[in-house]
């Protein structure tokens, strides 16, 4: 958050403002979040799959569980990191690598991505945007 560029909207600036000054000052420190409630577990994929009640987004353990002819859910929402943080979650290295195992695995016939992010870093954009770019299946 301190370290490198990035391109955000105005609005989700002011609330990196107020962290990077908590961090500065020690209000703000990994430790603080030691203690939090287990969160349950994100499942691997997630795929829009054909089954008998229709269609349903569903979360899988694995690409392998994914019914064959179901399309990849790829989310990000928040502020785009390169990597995963317990602020924003999976960064851009994990979605790309979660991108690239889907558009390989043989029950998945195409992408969708769903994006909602004020912006972020632009360390690792451009190895994201050519994972993006070189997708086999359609996204």
């Amino acid at each position: 958050m301190l370290h490198g560029a990035f391109l955000l909207e105005g609005a989700a600036m002011q609330t990196f403002n107020v962290l990077a000054v908590q961090v500065l000052t020690g209000q703000l420190q990994a430790s603080s979040f030691e203690n939090e409630d287990k969160k349950e577990p994100v499942a691997a994929c997630y795929a829009l799959t054909p089954h008998d009640a229709g269609l349903g987004i569903i979360g899988y353990g694995a690409l392998n569980e994914v019914a064959a002819g179901s399309v990849a859910i790829h989310t990000i929402a928040g502020v785009m990191l390169p990597e995963d943080s317990w602020f924003t979650g999976m960064g851009t290295r994990t979605i790309g690598q979660r991108i690239q195992a889907a558009d390989a695995h043989e029950n998945i016939i195409g992408h969708v991505a769903v994006w909602c992010t004020p912006g972020g870093s632009t360390i690792g954009l451009e190895s994201f945007a050519n994972i993006i770019a070189g997708t086999q299946k359609p996204l």
